[in-house]
């Protein structure tokens, strides 16, 4: 658990005015845990010379934010971070009646700096391995992963060895595909050839950044058609049954749904594919679905994902 301090309630003032925007990963983690405080603050931030006045304000909206989405008439509520990318949502909010008796629990997802969910960056994420993976999503039988492995990996080697110094630097080997694609999947890795190319990273990046665009473009040109949906609808489906979306948008905290409870992935649009990214059309849902391929630590390095974003139609 990340310790607060009642100046940590900045992070929720437009970014314009603080500090260390490189710190995105650090300061979402902060927010989370702050809004699990802001149910029942601590006293001492609520006092707080500085701060104060902001614990008070934004603990008032939340609250009332909250108590607005319960069906149920409750004497009080927890909200309850689940915590990993793992989960479907980021908070569950239990709401209990005097006799502390639950009577309801509500899966929230917080977004920050947000006002509507059309407009967020992305609401899902899957691992390229998942996505590949029978037990899993099964969208496609070749893996983005395996692609770049096979047609893309040398390319990116090769920019690498051209610019070392060989007297010096020993040049970069490939290693066999199966221990490749047990270490690319994550986020980090202890392994020597990814720790390698990490510190590598700076090296010629123009032109490993085209390699890794033309990944992109040719794998989806080449294996979009392949692209089977069944499995990921019911994703889709599962992973926003009942989801609450509390966005802060700098002043207020906006509340949506999206209902994909009959949503029908029908096909790629024609035209659609453009280089990273695709567009899926849908039947009874209001948006089609942007489909957007990227990796997570690093272009070209490490954990390919799949990003999903909303369109209008």
């Amino acid at each position: 658990m990340t310790s607060i301090f009642a100046k940590d309630i900045r992070l929720f003032l437009p970014s314009s005015i603080l500090p260390g925007r490189e710190n995105n990963d650090k300061n979402n983690k902060i927010r989370e845990e702050i809004l699990s405080l802001l149910v029942n603050p601590n006293p001492e931030f609520m006092s707080d010379h500085e701060y104060g006045p902001i614990w008070t304000d934004m603990s008032t909206k939340f609250n009332l934010t909250l108590s607005s989405l319960s069906s149920v008439n409750h004497d009080h509520s927890t909200l309850i971070s689940n915590g990993g990318i793992t989960n479907n949502h980021d908070y569950t909010l239990y709401c209990y009646d005097s006799n502390n008796t639950l009577l309801q629990s509500l899966p929230i997802e917080f977004k920050h700096n947000a006002t509507s969910i059309d407009k967020l960056p992305q609401f899902l994420e899957l691992t390229d391995k998942s996505i590949h993976d029978d037990n899993k999503y099964n969208m496609t039988p070749y893996s983005y992963a395996e692609f770049y492995y096979h047609l893309y990996l040398p390319k990116y080697i090769d920019i690498i060895n051209r610019h070392r110094t060989p007297e010096k630097q020993s040049l970069l080997s490939i290693p066999d595909k199966s221990h490749y694609l047990k270490h690319v999947q994550n986020f980090k890795t202890t392994d020597e050839f990814f720790l390698t190319l990490k510190q590598l990273s700076k090296l010629q990046t123009s032109e490993k950044k085209d390699i890794v665009a033309q990944s992109y473009h040719e794998y989806l040109q080449q294996y979009a058609h392949t692209f089977s949906f069944e499995q990921l609808t019911d994703k889709l489906r599962s992973s926003q049954k009942d989801k609450i979306y509390i966005m802060w948008d700098y002043d207020k905290f906006n509340v949506e749904q999206m209902n994909m409870d009959n949503i029908i992935l029908s096909r790629i649009l024609p035209d659609s594919i453009c280089g990273a990214r695709f567009t899926i059309e849908t039947h009874n849902f209001q948006f089609n679905l942007r489909v957007r391929i990227n990796w997570g630590n690093t272009n070209g390095i490490l954990n390919p994902r799949w990003k999903f974003t909303l369109v209008h139609k």
